[in-house]
């Protein structure tokens, strides 16, 4: 009779013990693929940054005009509209503790003119060339943009940190992308 609940007592320690083990491997499985899928987030909003950069990069140092200035404006207005919206989804599917900005959406007001109680000005491509207040302007945002990558830089990758952290993140964010367009307007030297 006393080999009976001792019986129990065994196979119930053996169940506890592969439950234990299954759940902290499940554990450990999950918060490896949310460290993956977290730094591939970053992965792509650096290079969405890049991207961002190179196409204030190209308007500066092109100086395109006409047509192709009009299709260059319009390429930033969709890059800034999908890097503010890849910050939108970081923090929605990732990390509900990324800040939230209006950053990028604020850029679009730059490439398309402003017009508000404060300040009114033009499209880019309106008079089919970009003037030295233009370009003032678009090396301030890239200047704002330059400094934000180097923050997500890293000399051992080459690349983005691969360790960067939300906290990190979010200072790069209210540093660097808190700007309205009004504010950034105003803080170009014309």
């Amino acid at each position: 009779m006393k080999k009976f609940p001792f019986f129990f007592l065994l196979v119930a320690i053996i169940i506890l013990l592969s439950s234990t083990a299954f759940l902290s491997f499940r554990y450990s499985e999950e918060k490896q693929a949310n460290q993956r899928h977290w730094e591939v987030f970053v992965n792509h909003f650096y290079f969405s940054l890049d991207k961002t950069i190179n196409y204030f990069d190209r308007l500066i140092t092109e100086q395109p005009q006409a047509d192709e200035l009009d299709i260059l404006a319009s390429q930033l207005q969709v890059q800034l509209l999908l890097t503010d919206q890849l910050l939108a989804d970081g923090r929605y599917f990732h990390n509900d503790e990324i800040l939230t900005t209006t950053f990028f959406k604020e850029l679009t007001d730059i490439v398309s003119g402003i017009n508000s109680d404060s300040i009114t000005t033009k499209a880019l491509s309106e008079d089919n060339m970009l003037d030295e207040n233009e370009i003032a302007l678009l090396e301030n945002v890239r200047n704002i943009l330059t400094n934000a990558r180097e923050k997500m830089y890293s000399s051992e990758t080459e690349q983005e940190k691969n360790d960067l952290s939300v906290k990190e993140l979010n200072e790069i964010i209210s540093q660097h992308f808190r700007y309205s367009s009004i504010e950034i307007y105003s803080q170009t030297p014309k």
